[in-house]
């Protein structure tokens, strides 16, 4: 149908063909592209809901992701690990090195 429009508008079909080739490849790049950015902080929180959050309900604490800025993490611990001195150091670096390894490298957990 295309070709024969361009027939019509005496233009190259192949030129249309290789177009609507190159727009369809573009839309699907540009749409996993947008998935892989709207989903990326899901990852973590999987990640966190699977490691991390198990161990520190045992002890009757908790964990909350704030927001996630460029590279950084924040994060505030909640019930009995938001008054644990360890928490703020142990575990915090424990998560930190677990995000790195799995997610990304230059990741960086804060407390907010």
């Amino acid at each position: 149908m295309a070709a024969r429009q361009a027939r019509r508008h005496r233009l190259d079909p192949n030129v249309i063909l290789d177009m609507a080739f190159w727009i369809f490849v573009a839309g699907l790049v540009g749409a996993r592209l947008f998935y892989c950015i709207q989903y990326w902080g899901h990852g973590i929180n999987s990640l966190l809901d699977d490691r991390v959050r198990p161990a520190l309900a045992g002890d009757g604490g908790g964990l909350q992701v704030m927001g996630l800025e460029g590279k950084t993490l924040f994060i505030r611990y909640q019930g009995a690990c938001g008054s644990c001195p360890s928490s703020t150091a142990g575990t915090l670096m424990a998560i930190q090195r677990l995000l790195q390894s799995e997610v990304d490298e230059e990741l960086v957990v804060t407390m907010s």
